[in-house]
């Protein structure tokens, strides 16, 4: 009977460790490098009216890969969405910074990371990443709509140096580009509708990343029900090896 007992707890153990989800993380990507074109028309960095050209930046997204939707279907790739436009909890929290001013963008009404590792995406040698997030905020008063976005997609449009992409979203990385990357495909914009007077552009960025740096900056905690589970499991099975221990001291 305590053979089948022990049996049993180990087999519990098994089942839970298998079963249980693999812990998720908070990822930080940060990309590093200098605006290939840009104007700061309200002074979002600065200076109002000033030419952003040639100047370094830096451009941090920050997300909960145990959050939002998780699509793992295709082998080789992981994408996630969150945001208000998919029905989801708000996902990536963007960080713009220039001249030593930073612009944060919530990410509220849309956030998607997706990677896409060489095997899967063979048109590029290192594979592929991308990171978005977008706020759309109205004054229910005046009517006047602020849009802010950031978005980078990087490996089919720009040299890499060095690193490849992993598809595991959890898993750290780091790419260097030679500088000949597309810029239209990384910018940064904040704009502003107003009924009144119409479209304006406070600022904007085309980005010319030369780093990308993508690490865990906490872990997310296995949910409890699954690790209580899994420490009565192993508190079973402690109990009667311990029960065996005395048996056969006596």
């Amino acid at each position: 009977m305590k053979w089948i007992a022990g049996r049993l707890a180990w087999a519990v153990i098994g089942v839970l460790a298998w079963a249980l989800p693999a812990p998720a993380a908070t990822m930080q990507a940060v990309y590093t490098g200098t605006i290939d074109t840009g104007f700061d028309t309200a002074g979002l960095f600065g200076s109002a009216g000033t030419d952003l050209g040639g100047v370094a930046f830096r451009l941090s997204f920050t997300y909960d890969t145990g959050s939002g939707f998780l699509d793992t279907s295709t082998p080789g790739v992981q994408r996630l969405w969150g945001g208000a436009l998919y029905g989801l909890a708000p996902l990536v929290t963007a960080r713009f910074t220039v001249n030593g001013q930073t612009q944060t963008i919530n990410g509220g009404y849309q956030g998607y990371v997706s990677q896409c590792s060489s095997a899967a995406c063979p048109a590029a040698p290192s594979g592929l990443v991308q990171h978005l997030a977008t706020d759309f905020t109205t004054d229910p008063v005046t009517g006047v709509s602020h849009v802010v976005y950031a978005s980078t997609f990087e490996g089919l449009f720009g040299g890499t140096l060095s690193g490849s992409v992993p598809s595991d979203l959890t898993q750290p990385y780091t790419l260097t580009f030679d500088g000949t990357i597309v810029s239209f495909f990384n910018y940064f914009f904040f704009d502003v509708y107003d009924p009144v007077t119409g479209y304006s552009n406070n600022a904007y960025a085309y980005l010319n990343p030369t780093r990308l740096t993508v690490a865990p900056i906490a872990a997310v905690p296995v949910p409890a029900s699954g690790a209580g589970m899994l420490a009565a499991a192993l508190g079973v099975l402690a109990a009667l090896r311990m029960r065996q221990r005395r048996t056969g001291a006596a």
